[in-house]
């Protein structure tokens, strides 16, 4: 059986945008509003920290991090 899937394309988005959009979908899923959906997007490179990590933890200087 195949079931039907939505492919949807960005280009590159801010990361914030791309994870509220997936949370919309998401809700939208889960009320039955729409079908299953394949999200391709591309966002400007991030930086991700548990949630016990520390602003420390990140080694490298700030003066690189300001060129990316």
């Amino acid at each position: 059986m195949m079931v039907p899937v939505w492919l949807v394309e960005y280009d590159s988005i801010p990361y914030a945008e791309g994870l509220a959009l997936q949370r919309r979908l998401v809700a939208a899923r889960k009320r039955g509003a729409l079908n299953d959906v394949l999200l391709l997007l591309e966002h400007p490179p991030v930086f991700t920290l548990g949630r016990n990590a520390h602003e420390s933890n990140i080694l490298a200087a700030p003066e690189f991090l300001q060129q990316l």
